[in-house]
């Protein structure tokens, strides 16, 4: 059985996540800092997943509010429509997004608790692993994520100018 240390080391024999899981042997010890290398990497990606789909939701309800200014009303909301984030004051509300939303966020608060739950062993090797791992993973996906933010940018400035 796994013995955990309260302080920063480089022994193996840390329960990871899991009490059968043991990596005692330099070999298991390896593998088990792969696994959290492509963890790391894992979880960038998710994160440009998840810009990316941002993106592509806000285009979705450009396109339907721009249906709906056919019909636009010219007086200023009310006060109970902005608490009630009604009308042009929030996005409105579709299942789809909502959806895509709900299992990208689920699937990078898993993968970042995960993390927590490593970096919490004080095992030096799994921490390294993972850091380097998010590095890696932000080299290859934070361009993505950087025109998301760069492409949301216009988006919404567009939509205040108009």
């Amino acid at each position: 059985m796994g013995q955990m240390l309260s302080y920063l080391h480089f022994t193996p024999g840390d329960v990871l996540w899991f009490e059968g899981w043991v990596p005692g042997k330099g070999s298991t010890l390896f593998a088990a800092c792969i696994g959290l290398f492509l963890l790391g990497m894992a979880e960038r990606w998710i994160a440009a997943l998840r810009a990316g789909t941002e993106l592509a939701l806000v285009r979705d309800v450009k396109v339907i509010q721009r249906k709906k200014e056919l019909g636009k009303r010219e007086n200023p909301p009310s006060l109970m429509d902005v608490l009630l984030l009604r009308g042009d004051t929030a996005a409105p509300f579709l299942f789809d997004h909502a959806w895509a939303r709900f299992i990208l966020q689920g699937v990078q608060a898993t993968l970042a608790i995960l993390i927590m739950l490593t970096i919490m062993t004080f095992q030096l090797s799994f921490i390294f692993s993972l850091a380097i791992g998010v590095g890696v993973g932000e080299i290859m996906y934070g361009r993505f994520t950087d025109a998301v933010d760069a492409q949301l940018d216009l988006v919404l400035t567009s939509k205040q100018a108009t």
